[in-house]
């Protein structure tokens, strides 16, 4: 025989493919890990930028709003009051002394306080942290009546100024310091003429180590809305920042994170906020040159890579023919099996075995063979796909023609579930799984022979269905089909069966809907057999009759209250106890039908926010399978099963858990919570104080009765309380300083407290104290 020459234009399209996917992944990969880096970096940035930005807004806006409210206050109390109805003169030391004092404001924001200055324009004196002197002599009049009457139009009385100035010339002694961001403050705050201004000067060193603070390598740019520098790191930025302003594009531009290009081309992530203390941007900014060098050495190395793959590819050529030769060899026995001939060429080979595959799939005989020898198994799984709805409507009998299977005019679905005496067998779930698989096994053929598919397992029950061409017809295969069944399973593992019985249906296409009701019927199975006016079978219930009983049940909330309370004491034979009289209800009352599953579930949810009120993790306690739980509730038709359940698998842990939390948290908590109450000086609710230790509010009060007998209210009263006579006893501070220092917004309301709860005011209670002492 003359031999065939094979066409091997194959080996250069295999040679081909080797230098695509080698090369064409690492230029991928290259450029890709360039973009994600670049993307990822932007996104850092980005991120970064608005972090930062948002720090330092909420710092600078909380100082600005913490320093005005000082002040605010400041101005009603005696020390300045004096200052503005009085007349002042040089002899009044201590009182001017006790006003400067009050000016300089807390000692917790005296370094961000530059001066004061305190102008009475009734009696025409000024007194600042400079010294004092008549108002006639004071170098910049029109500038301060200016400032003055800066908001007359609106009735403001406090707002805040920047003019800042980069002049050196030093202030007159006698000027009014302006030429800074100072708060003004027209006094009295609510008169219709005040008849005197406060102006406190902010301390600009300090505001820009807070405006710097915590930038990470970032630039701070802050302007106002007309386009003023404040302040700024980077002076590129802000003339950038500056133009966008004037061109009334700086808002709808750049509010939020953007890019900007710099005027010699370098770019800046930047993140803009507005202040909402004064008519400032803050600008956080970073220079997108300076962190993108990582980038480019990637590109570096996937060009480096690709001209080490060309030299790789190269070499590789000489290994193509060895890696082409079995396929070559196969090719040649293929030939020799059935030869193609064309002019004594195959032009290729590839065509050549994949047709001698061909002709094995296209052989009928074999594939018939194939579908005959796993029909049982087909057919199984062709149900429960109908069960979970899987199969579109029309391929249903497109698949049963192959599966030659018919049905006649109706059919039914049942639910089967094996049941024992002792409801501890609820917990072995594989050995109940085991049992069920192996009754479908074992299956006498008189049984089976009933049913339109073998039985399946599905959601801890058996399931089949029957059919038969009238419904007197289809009744007697059902009551066959359960009492050779209930023989069965008695005879052979020593259980009973209880099942429920779908509606007679027409359509297989609703085969999901009968199997619904099935289990609808089983469910209600267990609460109907047991009622002493059901009178049909025991263990048999269909869904017709099922869903005309009515029930008129109403859920017992008094009794879900009790169960809830005896788990959270821990009385568990208590509990117990309530978990049969709720059961018992449902049999008694013959609830039917959803409202049975949705009772069910409500008092086991009951009991699981027991241990959620209590500040427990709830997947800890079930060991992370809190969903798995739920489903096996779910799945359970047995009512002693769902007692035990219920007792075991979620009562006995909730106690169990609760009982070790409380007695090793407890004392832990409570000096977790006097530490939090020592370090805000008493300044914080229940709800703050929850927040910060993690815990739930209710959690926080049961601790406090439980170790220290008294509400947390009460008991931050108390500590106050002793805080102050302390301070009253111990040390010469004022009643006003006192109550600053305890955290109160005003003297009056720390007198009303004390004066409230140990039945005088703190001067007379200091005053006996001293008296006391000298007795």
């Amino acid at each position: 025989m003359k031999s065939s020459r094979l066409n091997i234009n194959y080996k250069y399209r295999i040679f081909c493919s080797i230098v695509i996917i080698t090369l064409i992944p690492i230029i991928f990969l290259g450029f890709y890990s360039y973009h994600t880096y670049v993307t990822e970096l932007a996104d850092k940035i980005q991120s970064s930028s608005s972090a930062s930005v948002n720090q330092v807004k909420n710092r600078v806006d909380t100082l600005l709003f913490n320093i005005r409210k000082n002040y605010i206050e400041a101005v009603e109390e005696e020390e300045i009051k004096w200052l503005l109805e009085d007349e002042i003169w040089y002899s009044d030391y201590t009182k001017l002394v006790k006003a400067g004092k009050t000016l300089w404001g807390p000692t917790y924001y005296t370094e961000y306080i530059e001066g004061y200055t305190f102008i009475n324009f009734h009696t025409e004196w000024v007194l600042s942290n400079r010294g004092m002197y008549k108002y006639e002599v004071v170098k910049n009049k029109e500038e301060v009546e200016e400032v003055f009457h800066l908001m007359d139009d609106n009735l403001k009385r406090n707002y805040w100024i920047t003019r800042l100035t980069t002049s050196t010339e030093t202030l007159a002694t006698e000027a009014v310091n302006l030429r800074n961001i100072s708060l003004i403050l027209n006094v009295p705050l609510i008169q219709k003429n005040p008849n005197g201004m406060l102006v406190v000067n902010l301390n600009m060193g300090k505001l820009k180590s807070v405006l710097k603070e915590d930038l990470a390598g970032a630039d701070i740019t802050v302007l106002d809305k007309e386009g003023n520098l404040i302040y700024s790191t980077n002076l590129e930025v802000a003339r950038n920042c500056i133009k966008e302003i004037e061109n009334h594009d700086f808002d709808k531009q750049l509010i939020g994170n953007t890019m900007l290009k710099g005027e010699e081309g370098r770019e800046y992530s930047i993140a803009v906020k507005e202040s909402d203390a004064m008519d400032w941007y803050y600008i956080v900014s970073y220079d997108w040159d300076s962190v993108n060098h990582g980038g480019e050495a990637i590109l570096s190395i996937t060009f480096l890579m690709f001209g080490l793959m060309i030299v790789i590819l190269a070499l590789s050529w000489l290994f193509t023919n060895k890696l082409y030769s079995p396929v070559f060899q196969l090719a040649k026995y293929v030939t020799g099996l059935s030869p193609t001939k064309e002019n004594g060429t195959i032009n290729n080979e590839f065509d050549l075995i994949a047709k001698r595959i061909d002709n094995l799939v296209d052989n009928n005989t074999t594939l018939e063979n194939l579908v005959i020898s796993q029909q049982p198994q087909l057919m199984e799984l062709f149900q429960l796909h109908l069960i979970c709805g899987d199969i579109k409507e029309e391929q249903i009998h497109s698949y049963m023609e192959k599966l030659n299977l018919s049905i006649g005019r109706y059919f039914m679905v049942m639910s089967i579930n094996l049941k024992s005496q002792s409801s501890e067998e609820a917990y072995d779930e594989a050995r109940q799984d085991a049992l069920r698989i192996d009754t479908i096994d074992n299956m006498p053929d008189k049984i089976t022979g009933n049913f339109i598919m073998p039985p399946v397992c599905n959601a801890r029950t058996i399931t089949c269905a029957v059919t038969a061409d009238d419904k007197k017809e289809l009744d007697e295969k059902i009551m066959n089909s359960f009492s050779e069944l209930d023989i069965f399973v008695r005879n052979k593992y020593n259980l009973h069966i209880s099942m429920g019985i779908s509606s007679a249906y027409e359509d297989i296409k609703e085969f999901r809907y009968a199997y619904q009701e099935s289990i609808e019927a089983l469910k209600g199975n267990e609460i109907f057999s047991r009622s002493k006016d059901y009178e049909v079978h025991n263990d048999l219930m269909f869904y017709s009759d099922f869903t005309t009983e009515e029930s008129g049940f109403t859920y017992d909330r008094m009794l879900e209250r009790e169960l809830k309370e005896a788990v959270d004491t821990g009385e568990k034979e208590k509990a117990f106890e309530l978990v049969d009289v709720f059961l018992d209800s449902l049999k008694t009352n013959n609830v039917r039908n959803n409202e049975m599953s949705l009772s069910l579930q409500r008092c086991m949810i009951a009991i699981i926010l027991v241990a959620i009120d209590a500040g427990l993790r709830v997947n800890k306690i079930f060991d992370n399978d809190l969903s798995n739980i739920l489903l096996r509730f779910n799945q359970i038709y047995d009512m002693d099963k769902i007692s035990g359940f219920l007792k075991y698998e979620v009562i006995v842990p909730i106690i169990a858990n609760l009982e070790e939390f409380r007695t090793s948290k407890s004392s832990e908590i409570m000096k977790d919570i006097q530490e939090l109450i020592e370090s805000t000086k008493g300044d914080v609710t229940l709800t703050e104080c929850a927040e910060k230790l993690n815990y739930h509010p209710t959690y926080i009060w049961k601790v406090m009765k439980v170790e220290k007998n008294t509400t947390f209210s009460n008991y931050v009263s108390e500590y106050r309380l002793e805080e102050a006579k302390k301070l009253l006893v111990q040390t010469n501070m004022t009643v006003s300083e006192i109550a600053s220092q305890l955290r109160y917004t005003n003297s009056q309301n720390f007198i009303r407290f004390f004066n409230k709860l140990e039945g005088k005011t703190p001067g007379k209670y200091r005053q006996e104290y001293k008296n006391l002492e000298e007795f």
